[in-house]
């Protein structure tokens, strides 16, 4: 169901394909609320959903058969993608003061506790006409992996001659035999690491696709944090009693962490296109001399996706590294 522009699809199933939910049950004509939490540490990544008013073959069919989930956001006649593809942890169904139903659910991603990708299973099917950029996307987004260098992929498509293509394998098999079968015979190569996947074209290149935030295109807001750790009076008491009490003795120094200059938290308008270590170009500048504004190239390090599909908030959160500073582990 849709409000205000807005897509927001939810499938859930027993399906196994990282790509197909057509064997999935698919959440509509219904409200629910939704957050979704990304982050450099994998195994922290999960999924809430809120269910209003399901009937009873709905709540059946999640309690009883549902297990994988897979998410969509985005907007009309925009940008749709997928933000979240896991397993259902845990659902329960609620009575609120006012006798209606609210479903909740659960939600782990679909890669655990930081698998390497060689741990990390995956059944694909995809039809004739389907693009080889749908193949590299579905995918990263099942392993919640950033793709870059691919756009060029958008106008190359499965043919009658290709056949559907399917495949069911660990994740660097499938990509392996992806790239061995339909890539480099058009001079395509990938580089697949636990934290992205590149695709370098025919003239042995690949780039980095940027998403750009502003105000035009979307951005709430942007300000620049400090991350000390914070040491209350009790704690310099307790740390320094004797220098306190007696006067006797040096004042002990306390250790803080460095400030970390170039973090920045940001607020934008539901926008599918962000991912964790996906680099950004903000630009939050509302006047010349202003000492707090933000503007420059960031990595993602932590994202929050949250609303619902029919009304209130359909945003996303995040908090980014200048782009130098970024370690990727």
């Amino acid at each position: 169901m849709a409000a205000f522009n807005r897509v927001a699809e939810l499938f859930i199933g027993s399906f196994k394909d990282g790509n197909d939910t057509s064997k999935g049950y698919v959440i509509k004509d219904l409200h629910f609320d939704f957050t979704v939490y990304k982050s450099t540490h994998y195994y922290k990544n999960y999924a809430r959903f809120s269910i209003y008013n399901p009937n009873d073959d709905t709540i059946s069919e999640i309690m009883n058969n549902g297990a994988a989930v897979v998410f969509k956001v985005g907007h009309e006649n925009g940008q749709v993608g997928n933000i979240f593809v896991g397993q259902i942890a845990r659902a329960y169904p609620e009575y609120t003061q006012s006798n209606d139903i609210v479903l909740h659910l659960f939600c782990n991603a679909q890669r655990g506790a930081e698998y390497q990708l060689e741990k990390v299973n995956i059944s694909i099917s995809y039809k004739i006409g389907s693009t080889y950029y749908d193949v590299l996307k579905g995918i990263a987004d099942f392993c919640g992996l950033p793709l870059s260098g691919a756009s060029s992929l958008k106008e190359v498509y499965l043919t009658d001659e290709d056949g559907d293509y399917i495949d069911s394998d660990d994740i660097v098999t499938v990509v392996t035999n992806f790239v061995t079968r339909k890539l480099r015979p058009i001079n395509g190569e990938v580089i697949l690491s636990n934290n992205e996947m590149l695709y370098i074209d025919n003239v042995n290149k690949t780039e980095y696709e940027s998403v750009e935030l502003n105000f035009r295109t979307g951005l709430i807001s942007a300000m620049p944090s400090r991350d000390e750790k914070y040491q209350s009076t009790e704690e310099a008491f307790k740390e320094n009693m004797e220098r306190y009490i007696s006067g006797k003795g040096e004042l002990k120094k306390t250790n803080t962490k460095e400030i970390k200059k170039k973090e920045i938290t940001f607020e934008s308008i539901m926008n599918p296109a962000l991912n964790i270590h996906t680099p950004i170009l903000i630009d939050a500048t509302l006047k010349n001399k202003d000492v707090l504004f933000v503007k420059g190239k960031y990595w993602i390090k932590e994202l929050t996706f949250s609303g619902s599909n029919y009304s209130d908030e359909f945003k996303v959160s995040g908090v980014a590294v200048e782009w130098f500073q970024m370690k990727i582990n």
